[in-house]
């Protein structure tokens, strides 16, 4: 389902084919609580940060359950230079595109796929991550933590924040979230180190591991922080490591080109009716070939909807949101925190739906596009990294356990659909769509989402077809070769500019996207962003006109 977007935030931009230049973003910063107010368990004080060097940190006292805080170690302040390629060697990691070397725990495995968002070292128990995301100044960098460590800070989710300290331009805390046993590890006990490298970075450095392995974790962890030094800054982050399919995608059609679907709210999955989708096929003189619908954990399968579209030579993208509506009260972002069923997944507690909604699905026999978890990189969404303390394992592991149990269901006639926002937003290195991928046995087809908003919102502005699905083409094309693209929603508003106009000129872009086998408009307004296809009557009649034209059917 498309929401707005909180906040006003940069785009990712690609440098020719692989290159990423990266821009800080600027979401609003909720001041966080005074240390030692009602959502912190004790009251902490502000850690001292001395040039480089740093003394040894207290061992951690990290026993979840009891609240106990974590002992904080000093953080040294990095003074860094300017720009990106990534080598690493042992026993020193050096990112010359980040300004920065760090020597890693010893006997710990690097893993170069995160890459260049993340570098990252694991062990059968913990993980070690490290990133620089550019800020502008030292206000921007405060910014950036406190809306980053948010979803921490005031304890979404059934996270308990454990210990926070902050002195200047440096930060750290520590935080457990709740236990996910089918998380294999739960590594559910945290600390993160976040300080300003000069006036151009936050570093950043996070731990995670299990409870019995957290101890060990965290003091190799510290040693890392205090191993950082500044490096010539040189060379371009690139991603290194394409994903190359593990099996041929199901759905994909046997003509060449592109089908078009649509979704219309007066569809309801749950009614076999397609009266909507006919009476706009009769307006714009042209078939449709793709009917989207949208659940939310708890609904059945749309079983009597596949064979009402089957019957028309038409298949159905289902997209199956893990989220509980109506339970958003006095929450800042448009829905969810709080809201998440990412921690009931992980639990087992949606297992006996899950696995009716995948035996359901299995009974038809009729080949479906399943869209789990959407837009997954936007902060509006409950299962989001930015709900869960910028963990998007998280969301890897439960999409990986829906898929699971699925193909145990028998139900492998779902095209499972990786749909991520066009766009991160928020615009930064813990949040690139590539951390939330759940791999090439996973996933089926690439999904693509990015709208025009014209001027609908503060901050936004005209953007075209091109400009909206360019740079996040290339990256996917790049990053898994081989797997076809579908737009599983899209459209453009008509506010600040000539909606009729673009909806031509995207005709004419879209022979250039030739991986992109499916676009689904999503016919309806949103507020005051007119993405139905008659508004204006103009836009009805290009897009009608243009389809009987051969742009697709």
């Amino acid at each position: 389902m498309r929401w707005a977007a909180a906040s006003v935030l940069g785009l990712v931009v690609v440098t020719g084919t692989l290159g990423l230049s990266h821009a800080a973003a600027t979401p609003p910063s909720a001041p966080r609580p005074a240390a030692g107010g009602p959502n912190y368990p004790a009251a902490v004080a502000a850690v001292t940060v001395p040039a480089i060097a740093a003394p040894a940190p207290q061992a951690p006292r990290l026993a979840s359950d009891t609240g106990a805080a974590v002992g904080t170690p000093t953080v040294a302040a990095v003074a860094t230079s300017a720009r990106p390629t990534v080598a690493a060697s042992a026993p020193t990691f050096t990112d010359h595109a980040d300004g920065y070397a760090v020597t890693p725990p010893a006997g710990w495995t690097f893993d170069p796929s995160l890459l260049p968002d993340v570098a990252r070292w694991n062990t059968a128990d913990a993980s070690l991550r490290i990133y620089a995301q550019p800020v502008a100044n030292a206000a921007a960098a405060t910014t950036y933590v406190d809306y980053s460590n948010r979803s921490v800070d005031e304890q979404w989710n059934g996270m308990r924040l454990l210990a926070l300290r902050h002195s200047g331009t440096s930060w750290f805390q520590s935080w457990v979230r709740p236990a996910m046993p089918l998380m294999r590890p739960d590594m559910r006990e945290y600390a993160e180190w976040d300080w300003l490298m000069g006036d151009g970075e936050v570093l950043t450095v996070m731990v995670n591991a299990t409870e019995p392995d957290f101890a060990a974790a965290y003091a190799a962890a510290t040693n890392a922080v205090r191993s950082v030094r500044p490096v010539a800054r040189y060379g371009r982050s690139a991603y290194a490591l394409p994903h190359t399919p593990a099996r041929p995608a199901p759905l994909v059609p046997a003509a060449p080109g592109l089908a078009w679907g649509v979704y219309e709210p007066a569809v309801n999955p749950e009614a076999p009716s397609l009266a909507a989708v006919d009476q706009l096929q009769k307006e714009l003189g042209a078939n449709l070939r793709v009917v989207m619908v949208y659940l939310s954990i708890g609904q059945p399968f749309p079983a009597a909807l596949l064979r009402k579209a089957q019957a028309q030579g038409k298949v159905v993208e289902v997209t199956l949101q893990s989220w509980a509506p109506g339970n958003n009260a006095g929450r800042a972002l448009p829905y969810a925190n709080g809201t998440s069923n990412l921690a009931a997944i992980l639990q087992g507690r949606d297992d006996a739906y899950l696995r009716t909604f995948a035996r359901q699905a299995a009974a038809t026999g009729i080949p479906f596009l399943f869209r789990w978890d959407n837009e997954m990189n936007g902060d509006w969404d409950p299962w989001s990294a930015f709900q869960w303390g910028k963990d998007a394992d998280i969301y890897v592991a439960a999409y990986r356990h829906v898929h699971d149990i699925f193909m145990a269901e028998g139900a492998t006639d779902a095209a499972f659909v990786w749909n991520p926002n066009n766009a991160n937003l928020p615009h930064y290195r813990w949040n690139a769509a590539a951390l939330y991928y759940p791999g090439n046995a996973y996933v089926d087809w690439i999904g693509l989402t990015g709208y025009n908003l014209g001027t609908g919102q503060p901050g936004s502005t005209w953007q075209s077809f091109r400009q909206a699905y360019a740079a996040t083409y290339a990256r996917d094309r790049a990053l898994y070769p081989g797997k076809p693209m579908i737009i599983t929603e899209f459209a453009s508003n008509d506010a600040g500019g000539n909606k009729p106009a673009w909806i031509a000129d995207m005709f004419r872009a879209l022979p250039s996207f030739p991986a992109i086998r499916y676009a689904v408009w999503w016919d309806a307004n949103q507020g005051d962003l007119q993405y139905a296809l008659d508004q204006p009557p103009a836009a009805l009649a290009a897009f009608g006109r243009l389809l009987r034209a051969g742009g697709g059917g």
